[in-house]
């Protein structure tokens, strides 16, 4: 059984925090997250799996929105690991091969899954000798690190594991192992009880170990003191390499608009014989970019201060995908994102807000609306018009349309004999942010012959016709989708003379 290891106040409502996934060798289970006490089988892509049967070894619920991760391997060969992806709001399942070391104990071959390094798919493996960390970045390269190894046979029962990569692992004698994403090697830590006691470890949702003990039919809860262990298994060592690391990343979710910048601060204090420098870890986009807009390395004996100013952005152009609809699916969307030291130890302090997520689009309440200073017009309330047949094209009887006057208050006044271009306001729920100055195009949804042009497209000096939502296929496909700047220059290109338009 495995809930959350990370929750976000900002992009998760309440209900889908409290969900559990719940698994047997052969079976996968998931909580209703409006009815966390109900539980659903989730049924495994067979046509993404091996024909002979399979065994599940762990599953875990990902950084990102909706996604859980499943990793399987055939009941005849459980170190050829398979991790599924599932996003369960959308329905799509992903395949991922782990390429694992060989082993030479596969019937006592196990492992686990984690989500770590900016919300990177982690799994750990073991044998009662060895100790594996296997990572996939979002490039697709893997890396494998022996966390330990043995000569007298060990078995491993559990590893949990928080935000800022520590991770533990309880072996059979209850004696404890702690390992670090980046390290290749583990220190040994007493967990306090007995070889015999029943007890399973625990992080809580602010990164305090714990580890629960069952005792007959009760179960009772002792803070585990992490950080004293640690201190105690290294003293008289000081075994990190830098003395302080901050960053301004404090919230757990960030908006940026397509056309905004995130900016992050960073600093890192070490000492001067160690070479360190701050990395970036990203997931889930392949747009957004980042670089250094200032870099200040500030010195004292025997002591160094990198302060260190980063750009996120996005770099994209709608003319390299077919559609518009095309661009908005491949550059919006939730992207996590991580700074963490070029090296770093088990007694390394760190910031308790080791990683953050980006959701690169509309920020939730930002619209769009129509600046009325240049109407000045008084008007009374209606929820409703009526536009004359004899004013709409090829119709017969009039319309009557809804009109949300808490949105769209007063309609504009404009004398038909001045030219009428609207203007737009940006807002984020009634904070005015600026100008609409982009271009933009507008259509009609009820074509209406009570107006005119105030000159052809030749007088304009256009050199073809100007296409028409009919021309590019609408009504038979929605106007965003048909909408870019390929179709518009294929268009202009198949136009005709425009000396009779």
């Amino acid at each position: 059984m495995k809930g959350r290891d990370w929750c976000s106040t900002g992009q998760y409502r309440r209900e889908e925090n409290c969900v559990l996934l719940v698994w047997t060798d052969t079976s996968l289970y998931m909580s209703f997250p409006q009815a966390p006490d109900l539980f659903f089988e989730l049924t495994l892509p067979a046509v993404l799996l091996p024909d002979n049967p399979i065994v599940i070894h762990h599953a875990a619920y990902g950084v990102r929105d909706h996604l859980l991760g499943v990793l399987v391997s055939p009941a005849d060969a459980l170190t050829q690991v398979i991790l599924l992806q599932h996003d369960w709001k959308a329905g799509d399942w992903s395949k991922v091969v782990l390429h694992l070391q060989d082993q030479q104990q596969p019937d006592d071959f196990r492992a686990s899954l984690m989500y770590q390094v900016a919300g990177l798919p982690t799994a750990v493996y073991w044998t009662p000798f060895t100790c594996f960390i296997h990572t996939k970045d979002s490039g697709g390269i893997s890396d494998t690190t022996l966390l330990y190894a043995t000569t007298t046979p060990t078995t491993c029962i559990q590893q949990v594991t928080e935000s800022q990569g520590n991770i533990l692992i309880l072996l059979a004698n209850n004696k404890l192992l702690l390992g670090k994403i980046g390290l290749k090697s583990t220190v040994q830590l007493d967990s306090g009880f007995s070889a015999d006691a029943n007890i399973t470890l625990v992080f809580d949702a602010l990164q305090e170990s714990y580890i629960l003990f069952l005792h007959g039919s009760s179960v009772s809860r002792r803070k585990f003191p992490f950080r004293n262990e640690v201190q105690s298994a290294l003293y008289p060592e000081n075994k990190c390499q830098y003395y302080h690391f901050e960053h301004n990343i404090s919230f757990d979710l960030y908006y940026m608009d397509l056309n905004e910048s995130l900016i992050i601060w960073a600093y890192i204090v070490h000492h001067e014989a160690f070479k360190e420098d701050i990395q970036v870890f990203m997931h889930g986009s392949t747009v957004i970019r980042y670089k250094a807009v200032t870099a200040s390395l500030e010195g004292a004996p025997n002591v160094l201060a990198l302060n260190k100013t980063l750009s996120l952005y996005l770099e994209s152009k709608p003319a390299q995908y077919a559609t518009y609809a095309d661009w908005i699916s491949n550059t919006t969307g939730l992207v996590t994102f991580e700074l963490r030291p070029t090296h770093s130890d088990f007694d390394c302090a760190s910031p308790v807000q080791s990683f953050t997520q980006v959701y690169v689009g509309c920020k939730p309440g930002r619209h769009i609306r129509v600046n009325r200073e240049e109407s000045g017009t008084e008007c009374e309330p209606r929820n409703n018009y009526t536009i004359p047949a004899y004013f709409l094209l090829n119709a017969t009887d009039g319309l009557l349309l809804d009109y949300d006057w808490d949105v769209l208050g007063c309609p504009l006044a404009v004398n038909i004999k001045n030219n009428f271009v609207p203007h737009f306001d940006l807002y984020d729920g009634d904070e005015f942010i600026k100008p609409v100055t982009v271009d933009f195009v507008l259509w009609e949804d009820y074509p209406r012959t009570d107006f005119s042009y105030n000159g052809t497209m030749a007088q304009a000096g256009c050199l073809r016709q100007a296409q028409s939502w009919q021309s590019m296929g609408y009504p038979q496909s929605a106007p965003y989708s048909l909408w870019s700047p390929q179709v518009r220059l294929r268009r202009l290109e198949k136009h005709r003379s425009v000396q009779s338009y």
